[in-house]
């Protein structure tokens, strides 16, 4: 059941990627109720103590970035300011 499991924590990786970079985009379509819903069930799976830390701080990490509207993690924290 374990090989399972991390199987689909990788899924779960790549579904988190995905949102990250598309997720503004779908909040402004017609779908956005869609979005919701799925961010919704992504915080029920990021309870489950089952699952890997750092998969379920990248859920957290993209259920915040969310709450912000998609306002880029970076720009939150350093401003304007480029990093290199």
């Amino acid at each position: 059941m374990t090989c399972v499991w991390q199987m689909e924590e990788s899924r779960f990786e790549c579904l988190v990627k995905l949102l990250v970079t598309t997720g503004q985009r779908l909040e402004k379509t017609q779908r956005s109720g869609d979005l919701t819903a799925l961010l919704t069930a992504l915080k029920t799976v990021a309870a489950d103590k089952r699952l890997a830390n750092r998969i379920k701080f990248m859920i957290l990490d993209l259920l915040d970035l969310s709450k912000d509207r998609y306002v880029n993690l970076e720009l939150r924290i350093y401003g304007s300011r480029h990093l290199w």
